[in-house]
């Protein structure tokens, strides 16, 4: 997750007329994923039972809706295109973690605790959200709420889908979500009840040589802070403005002043309830090491506590010589990550050696059966065959896993590292490879100012 420092440019002012609203013939949902029913609040959402993430397909009003629109408020969005972002990772509390939303969940946040009312009359029904988020017909929804170790909410994010356009609501309790940055300098758009902050950029944002709309906006709705950020508007592009703003900007503007539209009124503000308390929270251990020695230990510690687990076949007993620097971290929670990695460094330089283990824990090493290779194939892998940038020169079929391609134990080779090997910009050779085990453990290494033949005695070490 990234965020961006933005700075105040010139607003623009959105208008929109009130008055009848007769919808477009409904589009044709997809088959929704099955949902597993809301537990009690003490108890937090859950997955369904197969642990898939759940998702729907937002419906909007039937033919028959005939809805009258109260009087929409403008929102000054500051044009920020070509401000310099700062791109930094959001740390997540230790001991946190996720669960997906049902359906039933996330309607509660916008309709309250009832969720959806009951149609008395077709012509006023607005389809699965309340009024001002009918543009979100269409959408494919999927929701997640991230607790802290304790199992307080501390993050929830509800994200939608539909062709090439995409929206992502975050909100945090008690304070704007870190994930977006706002400068304070910027003007802010008094709206009914809220301090709006708005902005947008236009660029090439999936290299496809058209722009994109990218509209965001922030605010507190009561105790909870909130950021709403929309790439286009699924098809539903306003009129030209006033001062001759292209069709998709300001479909998009308006397609992220809805949203705070709902927001502002007193009747809008968020419900959650239902989601502010998690009790089934999984166990968890992250520890941090400053020797191999007590790195180690820890790993010993863990088995004797979690049987049949064990990191100590897969890491290395010494480090390598002239590398004076040393970190290790354990981090495990039940049903996501069991990992331990270790890494050496060069002091005062840019080498590194680092073995990171992952054993198998829920579907956390699931993920590198698609970086698996085919050893017989070496375009796939073997960086002797290219000159220059893995975009530019290896075959676009090969490119997704190549930076760090899996290869099974029983492929494993001197000459298979050696392929890996590449000239390094500070000096000697880098690599950078996962090995998968017979029996689910992946183990990673990222290695520069070391050669083939040191990585290749680390990898043997672990095929028994």
């Amino acid at each position: 997750m990234r965020f961006g420092a933005l700075a105040a440019c010139a607003a623009l002012l959105i208008s929109l007329n009130s008055g009848l609203w007769k919808p477009a013939a409904p589009v044709e949902p997809t088959a929704p994923a099955e949902t597993a029913a809301l537990p009690e609040a003490s108890q937090g959402p859950a997955l369904d039972v197969e642990g898939e993430r759940l998702s729907f397909v937002a419906q909007g009003p039937g033919e028959e809706a005939k809805l009258a629109f109260p009087a929409i408020l403008g929102v000054d969005f500051a044009d920020v295109t070509g401000e310099p972002q700062l791109a930094a990772s959001i740390a997540f509390p230790d001991g946190s973690f996720s669960v997906d939303l049902n359906k039933e969940a996330i309607l509660k946040l916008f309709w309250g605790p009832g969720g959806k009312p009951a149609v008395e009359n077709p012509k006023t029904d607005t389809g699965d959200f309340p009024l001002f988020l009918m543009d979100w017909q269409g959408y494919t929804i999927t929701g997640t709420a991230c607790y802290d170790s304790s199992g307080d909410l501390y993050r929830l994010a509800i994200y939608g889908e539909k062709g090439e356009d995409s929206f992502t609501f975050t909100l945090c309790p008690g304070m704007i979500p870190p994930d977006c940055c706002v400068d304070p300098d910027l003007v802010t758009t008094t709206v009914g009840e809220l301090e709006v902050t708005g902005w947008y950029r236009v660029y090439d944002r999936d290299g496809d040589d058209r722009d994109e709309y990218v509209v965001g906006s922030s605010f507190m709705a009561g105790d909870y802070g909130i950021t709403y950020e929309n790439v286009g508007s699924g098809g539903n592009r306003a009129s030209e403005t006033d001062g001759g703003e292209a069709t998709e900007g300001g479909g998009a503007k308006r397609f992220n002043a809805m949203l705070v539209n709902h927001f502002c009124r007193s009747d809008g503000k968020p419900y959650l309830d239902h989601l502010l308390r998690n009790e089934n929270i999984p166990a968890w251990v992250e520890e941090g090491y400053d020797t191999l020695g007590q790195a180690l230990a820890g790993a010993e510690q863990f088995t004797q506590s979690h049987p049949g687990d064990d990191f100590l076949p897969y890491l290395p007993t010494q480090g390598p010589r002239g590398y004076g620097e040393f970190y290790g971290h354990l981090s495990y929670q039940e049903g996501h990550i069991k990992e331990l990695w270790v890494r050496w460094s060069v002091i005062g330089g840019y080498d590194n050696v680092e073995v990171e283990v992952r054993l198998p824990e829920g579907d956390s090493t699931d993920y590198y059966r698609e970086q698996l290779v085919d050893v017989n194939v070496p375009e796939s892998y073997d960086w002797r065959l290219y000159d220059g940038s893995i975009s530019d020169s290896v075959p676009e079929e090969y490119q997704m896993a190549f930076y760090k391609p899996a290869f099974r134990a029983g492929d494993m080779s001197l000459e298979v590292v050696k392929a890996r090997m590449r000239d390094h910009d500070t000096g000697g050779e880098i690599c950078h490879f996962y090995v998968l085990h017979d029996n689910g453990v992946v183990v990673g290494y990222d290695c520069s100012g070391v050669s083939a033949e040191y990585v290749w005695s680390l990898v043997e070490a672990t095929l028994g």
